[in-house]
């Protein structure tokens, strides 16, 4: 590095040595005579700027021929996108529009669903029939299954005297009703599953104290009823069952 002369030998005083544009001031005769010649700088500790026109690539460093390659194949690829683009699409579900598909075997049809409509179309005027007439007023009967017959009539009896048995095997209900001679009559209502062996039950007619004339229904929850006399009187005894 070329330096000029750090000495003014005519005013025996240093002068700033001029490097490359900066000023350095020697006061050695020595340094001076030193740095007459070329100057060696260790810029070890500074980072020095440098020109790398002419440095070789290093190792693996991209080159304006592998550039240029690239360049080419985008080119390709730009060409091929401006056209028709063939897609793979295997591995994802594609729309597509199926105006033009035949139907799948088993579809449905618009004939198939024209009949359909023709159909539902009858039952919805029939419907409409049976709500109309389903507006008035609807009357049912419900069948009823009656017995009765006389277990005394006009016959005298005695206390603890007691009528044949009724047999309510297919009977809900039962009533007995009748007229005593004595209007103090009073009749036991006995119970039986088998018709021998008889049970009084809680069911205790009175006879009407001015006509004689009485009445009880219950339930039939024994099978088979009997009436029970407590006095002497004359009496017609009746019974009716209902299913």
């Amino acid at each position: 590095m070329p330096v000029s002369s750090a000495r003014d030998t005519t005013n025996n005083k240093n002068r700033p040595l001029v490097m490359n544009g900066e000023k350095l001031v020697v006061k050695d005769d020595a340094v001076a005579l030193a740095l007459a010649g070329s100057l060696t700088v260790d810029g070890s500790a500074v980072t020095q700027p440098i020109s790398a026109t002419a440095l070789p690539l290093p190792s693996g460093a991209a080159t304006e021929s592998n550039q240029n390659t690239s360049n080419t194949s985008l080119s390709n690829i730009e060409g091929s996108l401006a056209g028709t683009l063939t897609v793979d699409g295997s591995a994802v579900t594609q729309p597509i529009s199926a105006i033009a598909l035949p139907l799948p075997s088993g579809a449905a049809t618009d004939a198939n669903q024209s009949t359909a409509n023709a159909s539902l179309s009858s039952m919805d005027t029939a419907l409409a029939s049976i709500d109309a007439s389903l507006l008035g007023t609807i009357t049912t009967s419900q069948g009823v299954s009656r017995s009765t017959a006389v277990l005394k009539s006009g016959v005298a009896v005695s206390a603890g005297d007691t009528t044949s048995s009724i047999d309510c095997q297919n009977h809900k209900q039962v009533a007995i009703y009748g007229t005593s001679s004595d209007n103090s009559q009073q009749l036991v209502i006995q119970a039986s599953d088998d018709a021998t062996n008889w049970y009084e039950t809680d069911a205790y007619v009175f006879a009407n104290a001015t006509s004689g004339d009485y009445y009880h229904k219950f339930d039939a929850c024994a099978r088979y009823y009997r009436v029970k006399y407590s006095s002497t009187a004359t009496e017609t005894t009746r019974y009716s069952m209902l299913a």
